[in-house]
């Protein structure tokens, strides 16, 4: 038999799924409020755990596909192979598609811009995705399809149908083509600066071709790359992996712990608040439980109504919550791409996420478990008379109190004194309330501060891209490194209409000496070593010499005045001090952070170089600057120059960089002054130019390639659009994180407004006595703000202190991998957050305050709780 509410009273019905059917319906609407209360925290956390979980899905395959259009939808290369080599892996059965290319020559010296022809097929430019914004593929011999770009540096308008000349170094003659298409850029190309005209391929009169290869991705993609390359028996330097896109690929199944971590995070969130409402409305139901007891009832008979009370909310929640999730990603996805991947990705598809709908309905079946298990522990020690009366873990007042009762009478009147001791005699009610009002403002405090990092990370990270201004101009493979731009055509181009600056870099590359207890972390440059280009065309970034000691090939850079100051981001020791460094032989040196790059995880926060500001270091360069492929491998034969500086400065990371060389670890950043002096080259080889707002880019960018296209080799490319897309990303990115802050926030608020109503109005005979010895609902009204106010400071004061410890932690936490992170505190958030505490205090008190108004001084003596 089982004591059950029927709505009006109690009567014994057989315990069945049927009475439990009754029942549990019975006390959601006999407590509507409380149900609701749960419902939406439910519901809201079901919409932010699966929200998330299908955007990171989301981002993830998107980031796969971006990936494709930038690396190549391909997962190798094989050089150099003949027709026999090809007929094989044509045979072979997890070969999917196969792109082929040859390479048919680079430009003279002296033509106005460095580019290579690539004989092609259709397949090759399938792999890279290129839009065609005008014509069409080259298919025919004496055809041509050129990118944007490119035909801005070659001063050629945007047309089809016009001739394209240009002298190869292997022909004595002019090559002339028929522009039949023209691409859209392809970025990996753009970024570094790249020119290659596309040209058609006549696989049957080849003898050699680069075959691109893509397997099928349900299979294991290096085994086949591994199987293949034996099969064709060629050396492994001319074998290529897009690794990038194995990796990203290989990931489909992947576990992303921060995403774990971050849906953890919501649901430990939406279950406190869950579990919060629920214990409330137990103590509302305490007495209904110890007459159901009292009746006959059994405690295990108490926990099934309880269980099967919450899995009927469960069972509404869940798909409402999952159409939230679902409608939360489509809202969000415009603004969240970047945010769960490494780069920016536009999420243009949303796939669910499982593993997330399943983390929602675990979190709840756990939560679920839990509250009922309390309830049944708690019905089991204590009486059913306790119950009724509802006492249960209640503290006695004591004599001796924290406050000194005459004080405090004086200071704040008997309605006061009395209304802080009923307030600290639920110390743990007290506690949840403040943790739970201070737990939002901690969050938002902490989040702020994490976007202030990342967005100054951001920052730096699209300089460290290259784009880092509008316009940038390079010399590409020049000879002599005393080539570049001129005095003369810097002071025409700053002078150009619409130009607002125009920064100008000198480049020059060199050697450094340093001894092995300078070498920071040899497994560094071991791996880096092993690179492709540096291992075949450097023969190494740091190499022994006959003496034991050790040379470092790096870079010098002279920067102007501005371009030194930009600087000032990356510093992580000493200082840049201009005029010091335009006098003396002081300079700034690159010793970067190996933990940011891949596989280097493990390396966080450690130093390359052991070398420190005020040390001496040693660099010797070519007299003649002259470049070539002996040069790069240390076999060239020339008169060097060497210098010694002193180290002023340390930076982490560079805004300039040139990819033929090794400027990544040891480079060296001079005045222009003392670079020229040092050198006796004039010329630039790196000018970046920034434009006036709302100026016309296109006109600008034809002025900017007439002038530099005077110094052959030169290529200009324009990133106006890009950093403004990006920047745009970014800004939604913010707006995603701060969406999810709101909705924690919200959720937060309920629990506030739900745990402070109950302590109200389960208060209500004691408003009702002091009513009804005086108080004027005057008093009544500044008593309860009070209690509001007192919540709201003391939440106020816990939110500072939480959000300047969450500050620290997050800090440190974060500090090994970013570039020069600055430890800063947002005073404006925290006063805020005080001042957002105070006034959700004063609200949530108000609300429930008017409702007990209302009511009389009998009615409120003689209520029931």
């Amino acid at each position: 038999m089982f004591i059950c509410y029927n709505g009006h009273g109690y009567r014994k019905e057989l315990v069945s799924m049927k009475s439990y059917l009754k029942i549990a319906p019975s006390y959601i609407k006999k407590y509507r409020s409380r149900s609701v209360a749960i419902l939406l925290s439910m519901i809201l956390s079901a919409s932010l755990i699966i929200g998330v979980g299908t955007l990171s899905k989301s981002a993830r395959e998107e980031n796969i596909n971006q990936t494709r259009k930038e690396l190549g939808d391909l997962h190798a290369a094989y050089k150099d192979i003949n027709k026999n080599q090809l007929d094989i892996i044509r045979k072979n059965k997890a070969v999917e598609k196969i792109g082929l290319s040859s390479y048919y020559g680079g430009s003279d010296p002296n033509f106005k811009l460095a580019m290579n022809l690539e004989k092609v097929d259709q397949n090759y430019i399938s792999m890279y995705d290129p839009k065609i914004i005008k014509g069409r593929f080259p298919s025919k011999v004496g055809e041509i399809a050129l990118e944007e770009w490119v035909m801005k540096n070659l001063q050629m308008k945007p047309t089809v149908g016009q001739k394209f000349s240009i002298k190869l170094c292997e022909k004595k003659e002019l090559e002339t083509y028929t522009v039949v298409g023209i691409l859209k850029d392809i970025p990996s190309n753009k970024s570094m600066g790249a020119a290659e005209g596309y040209l058609a391929l006549d696989k049957e009169s080849l003898n050699e071709v680069n075959a691109y290869v893509k397997f099928d991705e349900k299979s294991n993609i290096l085994k086949n790359i591994d199987r293949l390359s034996g099969e064709l028996s060629i050396p492994k330097n001319k074998i290529g992996k897009n690794s990038m896109l194995i990796e990203l690929i290989g990931k489909g199944e992947y576990i992303d712990y921060d995403v774990i971590k971050l849906a953890l995070i919501l649901a430990l969130v939406g279950g406190i608040v869950i579990y919060s409402i629920f214990n409330i409305s137990i103590l509302q139901r305490i007495s209904d439980y110890g007459i159901i007891k009292a009746l006959g009832g059994t405690s295990r008979q108490i926990f099934n109504l309880v269980l099967f009370e919450l899995f009927l909310l469960s069972l509404i929640s869940i798909p409402i919550g999952t159409a939230g999730g679902l409608l939360t990603a489509r809202l969000l996805s415009s603004v969240s791409g970047g945010l769960f991947t490494e780069g920016q990705v536009h999420i243009k598809h949303i796939i669910i996420s499982k593993s997330s709908i399943f983390l929602f309905i675990a979190v709840i079946f756990a939560v679920i478990l839990i509250i009922s298990f309390k309830i049944f522990y708690t019905i089991k020690k204590i009486s059913s008379i306790e119950a009724i009366r509802k006492n249960i873990d209640k503290e006695e007042i004591k004599n001796k109190n924290i406050f000194h009762d005459k004080v405090l009478i004086e200071q704040f009147g008997i309605s006061k004194v009395v209304l802080l001791k009923n307030i600290f005699r639920n110390k743990k009610g007290f506690y949840t309330t403040v943790i739970c009002m201070s737990l939002g403002s901690i969050i938002f405090i902490v989040s702020n501060f994490q976007n202030v990092l990342y967005k100054k990370q951001d920052e730096i990270f699209l300089r460290n891209s290259g784009m880092n201004c509008d316009f940038k101009i390079t010399l590409n493979f020049p000879h002599y490194l005393s080539e570049g731009i001129s005095d003369e055509q810097l002071k025409e181009i700053k002078k150009l209409k619409g130009v607002k600056e125009g920064k100008s870099v000198q480049v020059l590359y060199s050697r450094m000496a340093i001894d092995k207890d300078q070498i920071g972390i040899p497994e560094y440059f071991k791996r880096r070593n092993e690179s492709g280009y540096i291992k075949t065309v450097l023969k190494g970034l740091l190499t022994k010499n006959k003496e034991g000691r050790y040379t470092l090939k790096q870079t010098v850079f002279g920067y102007d005045d501005s371009s030194l100051k930009d600087l000032k981001d990356y510093l992580a020791e000493g200082e840049i001090d201009v005029d010091r460094m335009k006098k003396g032989d002081t300079a700034l040196i690159l010793i970067p952070k190996p933990g940011i790059e891949m596989g280097m995880e493990s390396m966080k926060g450690m130093k390359t170089l052991n070398i420190k500001v005020g040390d001496k270091v040693k660099i010797r360069f070519r007299k003649d600057g002259e470049i070539s492929e002996e040069f790069f491998k240390m076999e060239d034969k020339g008169e060097y120059v060497e210098k010694e500086f002193t180290v002023g400065g340390i930076i982490e990371d560079n805004t300039q960089h040139m990819d033929v060389y090794a400027d990544e670890c040891g480079s060296l950043i001079l005045s222009q002054d003392k670079f020229k002096e040092m050198t006796g080259f004039k010329n630039y080889q790196i000018v970046d130019v920034n434009k006036v707002k709302n100026e016309d880019e296109n006109k600008l960018y034809d002025d900017i390639v007439k002038i530099s296209s005077r110094t052959p080799g030169t290529v200009v490319r324009s990133f106006y659009k890009e950093i403004k897309e990006e920047q745009v990303s970014t800004d939604r990115e913010f707006a995603f994180r701060y969406a999810i802050v709101a909705i924690l926030f919200l959720i937060s608020v309920i629990n506030i407004l739900n745990t402070i109503s109950y302590n109200l109005t389960s208060r209500s005979k004691e408003f009702g006595m002091m009513r009804a010895i005086g108080m004027t609902d005057r008093e009544f009204k500044n008593m309860i703000g009070f209690e509001g106010i007192l919540y709201g400071i003391i939440s106020g004061i816990t939110s500072f202190v939480g959000g300047l410890i969450g500050q620290v932690t997050l800090f440190e936490h974060l500090k090994p991998v970013l570039t020069n992170p600055q430890f800063t505190i947002q005073w404006g958030n925290y006063i805020l957050s005080v001042c957002m505490n105070i006034f959700i205090g004063y609200i949530v008190t108000y609300i429930p305050s008017r409702k007990i108004k209302k009511l009389s001084i009998v009615e409120s003596i003689s209520a029931v709780e």
